[in-house]
């Protein structure tokens, strides 16, 4: 037995080392606010304001390369577990691949009958698979409750195809209503990214940037309701016609 697991009974209560350990990391935020507001209550003419704009900066730095390296070991492992559960996959677990979403959808071939298929999305490939409930009937995901492989694991899957997204062509439909709330939802999709890219260079400013920060962070949930109310209000967005180019 590991000597931190006989220490844990030992210390029945008390934090496990792995908690420990994350403590330090977990303050870095608390540091942020309370440089936030130090900045607030000090006039901007004492000596100790320019001090306390760069020590923010140095915080916020930080927090961004730590969540930067804790994102990217989340999403890795999150790739490991979807290639442990898709049939016939492998090699998907890479550090520069990310995963995007999931979903069940009913797939027509030529002339035959419809068939229920998943569809997993990443940054750089999509992949069409077999689905089959464990107990018989499907189990369709329910975004943003549980985790993905919590979903996934009621169903069995099998890898049909994996396609890099490059060989994939979306044929748009000729309806202008549809072509014209698209044209919405791509520009509202870029605004949010240009507003998220500015959030992140509002940290470079020397200046108290707080008024700045509030204004950034209205318009960019405001967008962000926007697009959400966008995508659901028009059932036609849920569907596409895909061009897979295969060798």
């Amino acid at each position: 037995m590991q000597y931190t697991e006989v220490t844990a009974r030992q210390h029945t209560g008390k934090l496990a080392l792995d908690s420990l350990l994350i403590k330090p990391i977990q303050k870095f935020p608390k540091y942020e606010l309370l440089l936030q507001r130090l900045i607030k209550h000090t006039d901007e003419n004492h000596p100790d304001h320019s001090l306390l704009l760069a020590a923010q900066r140095q915080v916020h730095e930080q927090l961004l390369k730590i969540n930067c390296t804790e994102k990217e070991a989340l999403e890795l492992e999150q790739l490991r577990e979807i290639e442990g559960l898709i049939d016939g996959l492998i090699e998907l677990a890479t550090p520069e691949r990310q995963y995007l979403r999931h979903d069940s959808v009913s797939m027509s071939h030529g002339t035959g009958p419809r068939k229920e298929r998943a569809l997993f999305l990443f940054s750089d490939l999509l992949l069409i698979t077999g689905i089959k409930r464990r107990s018989g009937t499907i189990r369709r995901p329910i975004t943003g409750q549980g985790s993905v492989t919590s979903t996934l694991e009621a169903n069995k899957y099998k890898l049909l195809m994996r396609v890099p997204l490059e060989d994939i062509e979306i044929i748009r439909s000729k309806d202008e209503n549809l072509r014209q709330i698209m044209i919405e939802v791509d520009n509202l999709s870029e605004d949010i990214s240009v507003l998220n890219q500015i959030n992140e260079l509002i940290w470079s400013l020397h200046c108290n940037h707080s008024p700045l920060d509030e204004v950034v962070k209205d318009m960019l949930t405001t967008l962000n309701k926007q697009l959400t109310e966008q995508q659901n209000s028009d059932s036609q967005l849920s569907c596409l016609d895909l061009t897979v180019l295969t060798p």
